[in-house]
């Protein structure tokens, strides 16, 4: 019999998998803290979505590299998610932004196989669009840009 981890195990399990490619990884807490010296009794929230102003729903990791962000959900086998975290992976998704749910490391290392060369090829156009700059030669930027999206769109992401 498999052994079952805890949703706490699998999110350190992916961070640090995460890590290791190269992310820079953030773990999001949710909830808010009681103002201690307020006698109203108001909390201050550890967060607030700005776009739909709502302090919950938040996925649970947040990777970036390359100005690329990735929001992960994580979920154990049975775990299901609240109505606010299936409204904020609405929220990523109108905003073409990339948002897993995901039940294991093994559904992790799926899930990158067709997003990592992408976003590896974002950070050498980002290399490059940075040297073109320094250098100032636009036309050669440009092209190097158009290459570089017709590269991602082929891709099929």
């Amino acid at each position: 019999m498999p052994i079952s981890l805890s949703e706490k195990q699998i999110q350190s399990q992916i961070a640090h998998y995460l890590v290791a490619l190269g992310f820079l990884v953030k773990r999001a807490n949710s909830g808010s803290v009681a103002n201690v010296n307020d006698k109203t009794k108001r909390y201050t929230k550890f967060y607030t979505i700005v776009n739909n102003n709502e302090s919950s729903g938040l996925s649970d990791l947040i990777a970036y590299k390359n100005c690329f962000a990735i929001f992960i959900e994580v979920k154990t086998a049975t775990g299901k998610q609240t109505e606010k975290q299936k409204k904020f992976e609405r929220l990523c998704k109108d905003k073409n932004c990339v948002y897993l749910v995901v039940r294991s490391f093994e559904d992790i290392e799926r899930s990158m196989i067709p997003i990592l060369p992408v976003i590896n090829q974002l950070g050498e156009l980002l290399k490059r669009i940075g040297d073109k700059i320094h250098t100032s030669n636009k036309t050669t930027l440009k092209n190097d840009l158009k290459s570089h999206f017709d590269i991602i769109e082929k891709s099929g992401l």
